[in-house]
């Protein structure tokens, strides 16, 4: 539909921003919910890989888009990408690789019952992440992230020590018990 309102109205500027994972020092979604897990699932043969931004970096395309950036498709996301091996092993935890089929029955049946907020059409979505390149944001676009993948990732994962809600392994055993 974008694409084409742009050919019907050429003189429209258009900014479109596909965003990465975004994580911050209080953000909460479907992603950061896998990292609160105990152990990390990872789908055998898939490195799964993940493109962080941060909210700060997010919010700061947006300013730079309204303030008269070139009009274009953008990738937003820091430089790199964590798999979820990494993943795990930043936070101290064990990634456990399944077969894609034993997942997704898993996820289906779950999903059915109510005790998954999961389902089987997830699955795909993090067998085949895309990897997004930034390079037009920076070249183009003229907007360079303050923060990496890896280090926004390190500082979601501090923001979240801080508040007393740890993802990582360590950091789990020093909080105290509420």
């Amino acid at each position: 539909m974008l694409a084409d309102c742009r050919a019907r109205h050429p003189a429209l500027a258009q900014t479109v921003l596909r965003i990465g994972t975004i994580l911050g020092e209080r953000v909460d979604n479907q992603i950061t919910a896998l990292f609160e897990k105990k152990r990390l699932i990872a789908i055998r043969g898939s490195d799964s890989p993940f493109v962080f931004i941060w909210d700060e970096d997010v919010t700061g395309a947006i300013a730079h888009a309204l303030g008269g950036a070139p009009a274009g498709c953008y990738n937003l996301a820091g430089d790199g990408a964590l798999t979820i091996h990494e993943i795990a092993s930043r936070l101290g935890k064990q990634a456990t690789d399944w077969p894609a089929g034993v997942l997704k029955t898993a996820l289906a049946v779950g999903s059915a019952l109510g005790v998954s907020r999961y389902g089987p059409e997830q699955l795909d979505f993090l067998r085949y992440r895309p990897v997004l390149l930034n390079t037009a944001l920076k070249e183009r676009f003229g907007y360079v992230p303050r923060k990496t993948s890896s280090e926004a990732f390190d500082a979601f994962v501090a923001a979240r020590a801080a508040q007393g809600r740890p993802v990582s392994a360590a950091a789990s055993l020093r909080s105290p018990v509420l």
